[in-house]
């Protein structure tokens, strides 16, 4: 028989998988030797013919804040009561990154934009989870027969 706090821990173990998938992905793509987004710079500026307001700063700049959404959201699931360390953890990521991709790889270049654009992302990640908890509180307070831990009332 499950008990209410079987739900929680389920989650968690998907949340902290789920972590490590993305941050595994996101090592490979910060890591690479070369700048990842080489190969779309030419679509990017055949957009900005037809749309001015997309260039390459402003996509590089959205994409690094979408990098940080997803890994935010699950650390903000994991920690719980302390998920106001999220925003400083992305910063301070983004800013180890940022220093490793300077020092390790000649191919890439360090950019304090890069480390605004995701604690930008962390912060909207946090945020994210948030909100998605008090979807999930306010859901369960309107259900019959459930009080806010999710466990049924006798």
């Amino acid at each position: 028989m499950r008990g209410p706090t079987d739900a929680p821990r389920g989650r968690r173990r998907i949340a902290l998988a789920a972590l490590g998938v993305y941050g595994a992905g996101l090592l490979l793509v910060v890591l690479w030797p070369q700048h990842v987004d080489r190969d779309i710079v030419p679509l990017i500026e055949r957009v900005h013919e037809w749309f001015p307001p997309v260039t390459h700063a402003r996509v590089e700049f959205a994409a690094n804040v979408l990098l940080f959404v997803p890994p935010a959201a699950l650390l903000a699931a994991l920690l719980r009561r302390r998920r106001w360390l999220v925003a400083p953890i992305g910063v301070a990521a983004s800013g180890l990154i940022e220093l490793a991709q300077d020092a390790l790889l000649p191919g890439r270049t360090a950019d304090l934009r890069d480390v605004l654009a995701n604690g930008t992302g962390a912060v909207l990640g946090l945020l994210l989870a948030l909100v998605l908890d008090w979807r999930r509180a306010r859901r369960l307070r309107r259900a019959p027969g459930y009080d806010l831990a999710g466990a049924r009332r006798a």
